[in-house]
């Protein structure tokens, strides 16, 4: 009984929907990507329609016309009704709706969406910053409404402080950036104190993904870092940085446990740069401040344009 209600409603609903008149809808949708735009209209009356052969219900495609995509400089038309809504979406961006009625008033025909990874734009060639910072917070940040089914990137909002400029000059003593790290919370969250690879972009401050090195004092009062062979996994032969035995002023220690195999631990931690002695690896060599950036400068740096 409560079926053949709605299927009545819902075709009463349809026939008072069609003695409307269509009115052709055209402006420009601009997204921050360049990514395919999709612009749809759904009725604010009819909002569903099931579909015999998917036995899902489809409140997009209730008319054939109720659907555009965006050509290459934004233009899109499509006819809707003026009790429809018009819906602006496109992939890993905040999507956008507006009554049609609404946008017919407007004078400004022009949608921007927002990406559900940045809000911000910046016209300007990002400056780099790299420098020795000790952890005060590193939160995650929730995404944007409609983006945590398409967000690659969990954010984190990070604040660090200030220890000493390797490279740039950073004049504050502390500094809040945003972390993107596909894998979920940033594998530097559990040191202490780290060597930071930042880019400004206009006024805000990003970091470089994927990029740091955690570091600790040594007994000549400079900071280093234990060797770690994927950091030299990007060099080339006669590459100028190599690994040179450091007295650290606490030392580095790794634990491990019996499931870890000798063949992986050699591998992990290779002689001659680490001691391998009852259940701990004890690091013997790595780098000095200055040396850890020039390896990023010549490798990892170099390939996302920052020097030549």
């Amino acid at each position: 009984m409560a079926k053949h209600i709605l299927l009545i409603l819902f075709l009463s609903i349809i026939s008072f929907s069609c003695n409307e008149e269509q009115v052709l809808i055209e402006g420009i949708v601009l997204s921050d990507k360049k990514a395919h735009i999709l612009i749809s209209t759904i009725d604010t009356l009819i909002v569903s329609r099931h579909d015999e052969k998917t036995k899902k219900i489809d409140s997009l495609v209730i008319f054939h016309e109720n659907i555009a995509s965006a050509d290459n400089d934004g233009f899109f038309s499509l006819l809707a009704f003026p009790s429809d809504s018009i819906y602006f979406k496109s992939f890993n961006h905040i999507p956008q709706s507006i009554l049609v009625s609404d946008y017919l008033k407007r004078k400004d025909k022009l949608i921007e969406l927002k990406s559900c990874n940045w809000e911000f734009k910046c016209d300007k060639d990002p400056i780099l910053f790299a420098f020795a910072a000790k952890k005060i917070s590193l939160e995650h940040k929730p995404p944007e409404p409609y983006c945590d089914q398409v967000i690659f990137n969990h954010h984190f909002i990070a604040k660090y402080k200030v220890i000493e400029n390797v490279y740039g000059n950073i004049q504050e003593d502390t500094i809040i950036f945003s972390v993107f790290d596909h894998y979920g919370w940033p594998k530097f969250k559990s040191y202490e104190n780290i060597l930071l690879f930042v880019s400004k972009h206009c006024d805000i401050f990003i970091h470089e993904k994927y990029q740091y090195q955690d570091i600790y004092k040594t007994k000549n009062g400079k900071w280093a870092s234990p060797y770690f062979n994927d950091d030299y996994r990007y060099s080339e032969q006669g590459f100028p940085i190599s690994p040179k035995k450091i007295e650290f002023e606490n030392p580095v220690i790794f634990e491990y446990t019996n499931n870890d195999s000798i063949e992986w631990l050699k591998k992990r931690y290779p002689e001659p740069y680490y001691k391998i002695d009852n259940g701990e690896v004890i690091a013997l060599y790595g780098n000095y401040l200055d040396e850890l950036f020039e390896m990023k400068k010549l490798t990892i740096l170099k390939s996302r344009g920052f020097f030549d």
